[in-house]
């Protein structure tokens, strides 16, 4: 076909055209393609009606791709009210909401998939979204065509229970959310509207000052919520004159189930946190009521959530290694977790993990909380990591903020993370990564998963022991800051561990005392004064990973000894046996040996007995060191080829976190050797050296 010079130039402008169309659709981008609209809503409601009204969500042209993830609104009022509920585009509920706000989709909205993630549109490679016929589309892909396009509708009927809501005036604007930096939301004209009390009028409440206890809410807890409602005597509100019965609190408007007597200007009242409807993040909630003379009263109080959970996805692939980097904070966001790119990520069980929990705790489990010492202070934040018993290697990591100032007595050079061990019923101190004084942070490395807190120490002030031969005192001043203790050995092999801190002094003993252990007492001298330095004792269920062979004898305990800090000097044991264990086995105390392990060889310790009180035989060993330790019996107290600690080498056996260690007291002279054997050796080499001489003047000849 012969194509003239005027079609030529007809067809050449209409491609020109068809292209700026393209261009211009693509620039105008998704935000000209969607409207969102609150319609439906009166101007005015009855305080405890409901409100009803819808959103509508249009796309327009249907040529665009919509990338969309939830649908949010938000709602602000009078004394602080500040409400958002967040929703899937199915009508589900995104947890962390306000449960009085509800929305559920009609019925007649486009059967196509939910678009998460590649949005509204469709795609012919990907296969997603709603099919719009043809016509230019761009997003995640592009299709090319002509064709009808009729509107996309998305509609939602909402409602909301307004009788935890004081009169007053409201806003709120509606979002269809696309997870987008571009664009991050499409959202509504801010609507008003006004809730009247039922006797009519917008603004006839009396603003109340309430205090909420505890400060810190467990929403999922079976407790209780105690709001105290004060009198403003400058508007004329009298607690003595409020209707107990109208009282309503929290976003679900919860009665009290108690109240005490007005008094001092000041009503208290009782509720059950189940009630209440104070969901995880919450931070504040208001106090509706009426007084006999149907005046209405509002007041909004402050408060903190605990015992909230989030979960998180873990990528892993068969064998536990992890595809990316996770990083997620805690609900109350005071830590921070980082599980790296490549770390073998398992159940207790040996399976991959596929998902953890991040719980910020309410309070510690009263067990754990039993076994901190009575100079740790909780420092803000506690918090469970689930599965409980997963491991990670290499070690993952969990940073805790802190805000200043802290409690009286902490300082910051004192602060740790520590992990409760539930198999042992202790705290153990995990090794720190980055201490950031000027940021107010601690990074620590975590192996495993369990309760973790930030923990400050304050010093002790007095005496930190007293009895015992030694003369046990304890005190500070000139002193240098401890360390935290880490243990070798693996947690499936201990039995029972405890911790104990207390100050050092220099060449002075001070007495560290176990309440759980057969291990009951130890005398610690310090090389310096130290403030307070933690002593780990460990129970083991049998011989010590640490060590290469078994003791010999009838083994009593295997335990091992761990402190914070170098410059011990020397320690005292104090054991204490079982008498009913030492007749089943035809031993006396006088049988028993403490040795310790050192230089890759069990090394026997003096012992000795101290008294009998018809249950337990007491006795006594002085150490130059911790490590593994095995009390033993041997009919007779003979060793088989041990040799005694005494004339061994110094060592330094790691305890701390990072480098601290404990010093071994110094060896005694090695005793001399025999003077005949050297002087034995001196004669055969001048015998060998006068018969080389000989031999070489006989062949010079």
């Amino acid at each position: 076909m012969v194509v003239k010079k005027g079609q030529k130039k007809s067809i050449l402008s209409s491609a020109l055209i068809t292209v700026f169309i393209v261009i211009m659709l693509i620039i105008s981008g998704p935000a000209q393609a969607v409207s969102v609209k609150i319609a439906d809503l009166d101007s005015s409601y009855t305080s405890g009606s409901s409100i009803s009204f819808k959103i509508k969500i249009d796309i327009e042209d249907l040529d665009q791709y919509v990338p969309i993830t939830n649908i949010s609104l938000d709602l602000t009022g009078p004394s602080g009210v500040n409400k958002k509920s967040t929703f899937y585009l199915n009508g589900t509920p995104i947890p962390g909401g306000d449960s009085n706000i509800s929305i559920s989709p009609d019925d007649k909205n486009p059967s196509g998939k939910y678009g998460y993630g590649y949005g509204y549109g469709f795609d012919d490679v990907l296969d997603q979204g709603t099919d719009f016929g043809y016509g230019y589309g761009y997003g995640y892909g592009y299709s090319y065509g002509y064709g009808v396009k009729p509107k996309l509708e998305y509609d939602y009927d909402v409602t909301i229970d307004t009788t935890s809501l004081p009169v007053g005036s409201y806003s709120m604007v509606a979002s269809l959310n696309t997870g987008r930096t571009e664009k991050p939301a499409f959202s509504s004209e801010t609507e008003t509207f006004d809730i009247v009390a039922s006797g009519g009028g917008t603004s006839e409440s009396i603003p109340v000052s309430i205090e909420i206890k505890p400060e810190t809410i467990n929403p999922k807890s079976n407790g209780e919520i105690t709001v105290t409602i004060f009198n403003n005597d400058s508007a004329g509100f009298d607690v003595g004159n409020l209707n107990i019965s109208t009282v309503r609190f929290g976003p679900n408007g919860a009665a009290p189930f108690w109240n005490n007597t007005p008094a001092d200007k000041k009503l208290m009242l009782k509720f059950y946190t189940n009630d209440t409807g104070i969901q995880c993040g919450d931070t504040q909630a208001t106090l509706t009521g009426k007084t006999y003379s149907e005046q209405d009263i509002v007041g909004t109080g402050s408060f903190r959530t605990r015992e909230c959970s989030i979960d998180v996805p873990l990528s892993t692939d068969e064998s536990g290694i992890t595809n990316t980097t996770v990083t997620r904070e805690s609900p109350s966001g005071n830590m921070t977790i980082t599980i790296p790119a490549g770390t073998r990520a398992l159940k207790s069980d040996g399976t991959p993990l596929s998902n953890i929990t991040v719980t910020s705790l309410a309070d510690l489990p009263s067990k754990a909380r039993e076994k901190l010492s009575s100079r740790d202070r909780s420092i803000g934040e506690l918090v469970e990591l689930e599965p409980s018993g997963s491991t990670f290697v290499p070690p993952i990591r969990i940073r805790f903020n802190y805000t200043e100032p802290l409690p009286s007595g902490v300082s910051e050079s004192s602060l740790q993370i520590r992990t409760y061990n539930e198999t042992t019923d202790t705290w153990e101190t995990l090794p720190i990564v980055e201490r950031n004084t000027e940021e107010n942070y601690i990074i620590a490395n975590v192996s495993h998963f369990s309760t973790f807190a930030l923990i400050g120490t304050v010093p002790e002030e007095s005496s930190s022991g007293s009895g015992g031969s030694s003369g046990s005192t304890g005190g500070s001043g000139g002193s240098t800051g401890g360390g935290g203790v880490i243990s070798s050995e693996p947690f499936d092999n201990i039995a029972r561990v405890e911790t104990v801190d207390r100050d050092l002094l220099a060449d002075r003993a001070v007495k560290y005392t176990y309440s759980t252990l057969g291990l009951y007492e130890i005398d610690v001298t310090g090389g310096e004064n130290e403030n307070a330095i933690s002593i780990r004792v460990e129970e083991l269920k049998g011989t010590s990973t640490l060590v290469n062979e078994s003791a010999p004898g009838n083994v009593y305990k295997n335990f091992n000894i761990w402190a914070g800090t170098k410059k011990i000097k020397d320690a005292r044991l104090r054991y204490k046996i079982e008498n009913t264990w030492l007749e089943s086995n035809g031993l006396a105390g006088s049988d028993m040996k403490i040795l310790r392990w050192s230089e890759n060889r069990w090394q026997t310790l003096d012992i000795a007995e101290i008294k009998n009180d018809g249950t337990y035989t007491f006795v006594e060993a002085d150490t130059p060191g911790f490590s593994s330790f095995v009390l033993t019996g041997l009919k007779g107290g003979l060793l088989p080829a041990l040799t005694p600690i005494a004339t061994q080498q110094p060592e330094e056996t790691s305890t701390t976190s990072g480098t601290a260690t404990i010093t071994q007291t110094p060896t005694s002279e090695a005793p001399p050797v025999n003077l005949a054997i050297v002087m034995l050796v001196i004669v055969l080499i001048a015998i060998v050296a006068v018969v080389y001489i000989k031999r070489k003047e006989i062949f010079k000849k």
